[in-house]
C-alpha cells in the first residue's frame, strides 16, 4: 500500500483570540483561549490520516507533558510514530497564535524540532517504496530538509514541499521537488518576484518550473490558488465560507493534495478537494481540531459543487 512519510514539526499551540492587537506597552483582554496540538508537520500528518491514507511521522518532541500529548494525538489518528523521538534535554515546540477576524500572528519556539536529524529521516525513508510520498516543510533544520529531499529521490519517491516559513531555495534543491506548494509570500521569498496579481503568480510558477520543479501550486487565501506545470497554468477559485481561524488551512490544503496523490489522483484533479478541505478548516477555531475528515470533505463538495465558488 502506498504511504506518506512526513518529516516536520510537532508543536503545542497556545491560541488567543482578540479584537484589537495590543500596542507597545499595552495590555488587553483576550476573548477565547485554546491549547491545541499543532505544528505544520503534525497538522499535515493528521490531515492526511483523516483522509484514510497510511502515514508515518518523522519528528522530535520534548521530554515533557506536551511531548507525551503530541505523540498520543498522532497515535489516536493512526499515524506511525516509530520515528518520533523524545529529546531528553529539550522542551517541545511551542507556538503562540494570536487570532482576530482579519488575520493571525504566530510566534514559534522550535524546541525539540530543531534537533530533528537527517539520519532520523533516512531511517524512516528506508522503509519506503518507489511511488510513496515524502512530504516536508521548513520548521525543522533546512539542511535536513535539503538532504532528505535528495535521499527521497534516490528512493524514487514523490516529493512534496510546503516551503514555510519562506526562504530562498537553490536550484539544486528545487530539482528534487516534484510538487511545491507555497503561499504568495513564500513564493516571493523563493523566486525574488514580488506578488501583485495573477500575472506575477504566473511568472513565479514559470521561474520555478524553469528551475526544476515539476508542479507548483501557489495558495492565495480567499482568492483560491494557481496551479502550473510545464504545459499550462490554471486558476482555482475559493469557496465562500464564514472564516473563523485560518491557522491550519494551508496545512489541510497541502495534506489533501498529498493524500490524493497517494490514492492515485493527479495533482490537477486534487485541487478542488484540497480547496474544499481548507474551506472547512477555516470554519473552526484551532489548528488540528479544525482539520476535516474525508467524509466531511465529500459532504461539503456534494453541497457546494457550483454555488459558493467565487
Amino acid at each position: 500500500m502506498t504511504k506518506i512519510f512526513i518529516a516536520g514539526s510537532s508543536n503545542m499551540d497556545l491560541v488567543f483570540t482578540y479584537n484589537v492587537f495590543p500596542q507597545p506597552g499595552e495590555t488587553i483582554f483576550g476573548k477565547e483561549f485554546l491549547i491545541n496540538e499543532g505544528g505544520k508537520g503534525l497538522n499535515q500528518a493528521v490531515a492526511c490520516a483523516r483522509q484514510d491514507v497510511s502515514v508515518s511521522m518523522v519528528s522530535s518532541v520534548g521530554n515533557d507533558g506536551y511531548g507525551e500529548k503530541l505523540i498520543s494525538v498522532l497515535k489516536e489518528n493512526h499515524i506511525d510514530t516509530s520515528h518520533v523521538i523524545i529529546r531528553e534535554q529539550a522542551h517541545s515546540g511551542i507556538a503562540l497564535i494570536l487570532v482576530n477576524a482579519s488575520d493571525n500572528r504566530i510566534i514559534v519556539n522550535s524546541g525539540a524540532n530543531s534537533l530533528t536529524t537527517y539520519d532520523q529521516v533516512v531511517k524512516a525513508l528506508d522503509e519506503a517504496s518507489p511511488g510513496d510520498v515524502f512530504l516536508t516543510q521548513f520548521e525543522i533544520p533546512f539542511e535536513v530538509v535539503e538532504s532528505s529531499l535528495s535521499y527521497a529521490k534516490t528512493k524514487k519517491m514523490i516529493t512534496i514541499v510546503n516551503p514555510a516559513p519562506g526562504r530562498k531555495i537553490d536550484s539544486k534543491t528545487l530539482k528534487n521537488i516534484d510538487i511545491l506548494i507555497p503561499n504568495e509570500t513564500e513564493a516571493e521569498s523563493i523566486t525574488g518576484i514580488k506578488y501583485s496579481d495573477d500575472n506575477s503568480s504566473k511568472k513565479m510558477i514559470q521561474y520555478l518550473i524553469n528551475n526544476g520543479v515539476k508542479e507548483v501550486i501557489i495558495t492565495l487565501g480567499d482568492k483560491g490558488s494557481i496551479y502550473g506545470n510545464s504545459e499550462s497554468i490554471t486558476r482555482i477559485p475559493s469557496f465562500c465560507v464564514n472564516v473563523v481561524d485560518t491557522t491550519a488551512a494551508g496545512d489541510t490544503f497541502v495534506a489533501t493534495i498529498a493524500a490524493n496523490i497517494v490514492k492515485g489522483h493527479s495533482t490537477s484533479d486534487s485541487l478542488l478537494k484540497a480547496t474544499a478541505a481548507s474551506a472547512l478548516a477555516v470554519s473552526k477555531l484551532g489548528a488540528m481540531v479544525s482539520i476535516p475528515t474525508n467524509g466531511e470533505i465529500e459532504a461539503f463538495l456534494t453541497n457546494h459543487k457550483i454555488i459558493g465558488l467565487r
